[in-house]
Order: structure tokens, then sequence, then C-alpha cells
């Protein structure tokens, strides 16, 4: 639980100047590591990453190769960056949040844990998850190697996750995640940490609801193209206003009927 703060006191003016910063710092490094994964993203997509460049979605022929040790952890890198370019704005209305409640508990000589130390929970959640997106990665090449699939079936291949998008969109499940996504304040305070360590099993925890809540909007990457970049962008924006956007529960279920109409139309258009 949120500890009670006292009221500050003048014998710390320059204990308040410093933690003053952290919310500016906070906010500092997520900018920063938004702006370098999709700065990452840009490149790769431009060409500058032409080891992975091949996964153009399953509609289509997906360019094939070779797996070793070096095109895994590329691959994983990859996966992890655009996760957390995707996934951090979303995620930075509830880092602020820890930010400054940190801020206010340590003004009032209270030990607290630091929000970037959160923030890395938060995102180790992600990478876990694309720890699985590559295997899934790996494995629909594997098929389409396998199988010789045709363009056709590719595309329904492709209709079918977007009608498995669109459908969990309606989900209990969904409406739980997005609904802890939007209020953060309520998660924050009943899983308040008391240290360094906890505060990254507790964003980690944040990022589960969050994977939760995504999950299959992400699977669309492997549809419209893993580095797509405009794609990506899209998805991200879906995300952000998901979670931030005032009736973001509508957002969702417009974008589920979407997703639903697309993948009825790849199924069964000609």
């Amino acid at each position: 639980m949120l500890q009670e703060s006292p009221a500050p006191t003048k014998q710390r003016p320059l204990l308040a100047r410093l933690v003053a910063h952290d919310r500016a710092l906070t906010l500092a490094a997520l900018v920063l590591v938004t702006t370098l994964a999709w700065a990452y993203l840009a490149a790769m997509a431009a060409g500058m990453g032409d080891f992975m460049s091949g996964m153009d979605g399953l509609i289509g022929y997906p360019v094939l190769y070779l797996w070793d040790a070096r095109i895994f952890f590329l691959t994983l890198a990859m996966w992890a960056i655009m996760m957390a370019g995707m996934m951090l704005p979303g995620a930075a209305p509830t880092i602020l949040l820890f930010a400054a409640i940190t801020t206010r508990q340590r003004e009032a000589g209270n030990a607290s844990p630091s929000a970037l130390v959160f923030g890395a929970g938060y995102l180790a959640a992600w990478a876990a998850f694309s720890l699985l997106c590559v295997f899934g990665q790996w494995g629909l090449q594997e098929v389409f190697a396998a199988q010789l699939l045709s363009p056709r079936e590719g595309a329904r291949i492709g209709g079918a996750v977007f009608l498995l998008a669109g459908l969990y969109q309606f989900t209990p499940l969904k409406r739980r995640c997005l609904s802890h996504c939007r209020t953060p304040l309520q998660f924050l305070a009943g899983h308040w940490p008391r240290n360094t360590a906890a505060a990254f099993r507790v964003g980690a925890h944040h990022g589960l609801y969050c994977v939760g809540c995504c999950w299959p909007a992400m699977a669309l990457l492997f549809v419209g193209g893993v580095m797509n970049f405009l794609w990506a962008a899209a998805l991200a924006l879906l995300v952000l206003a998901e979670k931030a956007v005032p009736r973001g529960e509508w957002v969702a279920r417009v974008a589920g009927v979407g997703f639903i109409a697309a993948g009825a139309w790849l199924i069964f258009v000609p």
C-alpha cells in the first residue's frame, strides 16, 4: 500500500530540489528509449537489417533464411526494441505517476523505489513476450518452407489472425486488462513496492496486464509485416488510444469490428 506522507518540512530544501528532478529524469528516459526504438525500426524498415527484413507477413511469400544463434538473438533484439517503442507511450502515464509518487515520498523523508526500475520491469514483461514472438516467427517460416503455401492460403491464415484479434477485443479478459491499464492509480495503490527489487516485480506485473491487453494486436504484425514501419505505427497508435483517450474501451470495440471485417474479407473474398 502507498505510505501516508507527512507534510514536507523546511529542513530538507536540498533534498526537495534533488528529488524534483526524478519526474523529469523519468520522462527524459521514456522519450529517449522510445525515440531510439523508433529510429531503429525506421532504419530496419529502410533496409539496414537485411538479415531479418524478409518476414513480410503472411500475405504473400515471406523470404526464408537459415536460423542460427546470431539470427535468433538479433531477431529477439528486434522484437524487444519494437515492443519497447510501441508500448512505452501507452505505459508512460503509469510510469510518470509512479515517479510522481516516489518524489512526494522522498520529499517527506520516506524510502521509495525507483521509477526507472519499475519501467525496466515493465519492459522485461514485453521482452518475455518478444521471446515467444521469435519462436512464432521461426515456426511460421518452417510452415511456409514445408508446406509451400500459396499467397491465397497465406491470406486466409492472415484472415484467421485478424478474426482472432477482433474477437479478442470483446472478451472479458481484454476488458479486465484494458481497465487495469486505464486505471494505474488503483493498481499502484494495491501493489506499491517497498524496495527496488519489488519495484521491478511490480513493473513486470503491470507489464503482464498490458501483454494480456494487447497480444492479439501485436500478433497482427505477422500479417502486415514484422518490419512494416507504418503498420507498427498504426498498431502503436491504436494501443495508445485504447489506454489514454476518454472511452478507450469503445476504441477497442471499434477496432475489433474492423479486425473482424478485415479477417472475413481476407478469408472469403478471392
